[in-house]
């Protein structure tokens, strides 16, 4: 293959999932408002907004750094993604853990419903995964494999 045809390959995949990804999201977020009511909606959005303060700690830009290098030096991709990986998993064991002492010390307080309590405990289960799901598909963008 030519390096022009998979240039345009690749970007014709990530531009297609990626107006794919906020299409759903639009949809999801349509069909959760008429789902919840008033009250549900804002422990629905509080949750989500929480667990996503704490997503920068979790990433602090190890997948553009993952991509960038990978790509530049592939023999050295699986060094990258174990130190990566690495980090990630202490700084993502030190973000739970703050999340989940400061959403505790809000919870003492100011007492939350039990279902707050659940979605938040599920948005930072998301969000972990999310994080490790990411890298992932890291490398493979930096192996210049788009299609998955």
């Amino acid at each position: 293959m030519t390096l022009s045809s998979v240039l345009a390959k690749n970007t014709t995949y990530l531009t297609v999932s990626s107006i794919a990804q906020k299409a759903l999201a639009f949809v999801w977020y349509i069909y959760v408002t008429q789902q919840l009511n008033e009250e549900t909606l804002g422990e629905y959005t509080f949750a989500i907004s929480f667990t996503s303060i704490f997503v920068i700690v979790m990433n602090f830009g190890f997948i553009p750094l993952l991509t960038r290098d990978g790509a530049k030096e592939p023999t050295k991709l699986q060094q990258a993604f174990n130190s990566i990986i690495s980090t990630k998993l202490i700084l993502t064991l030190v973000s739970v853990g703050i999340l989940i002492a400061v959403f505790q010390g809000l919870n003492y307080y100011s007492p939350q419903s039990q279902y707050t309590v659940l979605l938040v405990y599920m948005a930072t289960g998301i969000i972990v995964f999310d994080t490790f799901r990411s890298t992932i598909f890291a490398v493979l963008r930096a192996q210049q494999r788009m299609q998955y």
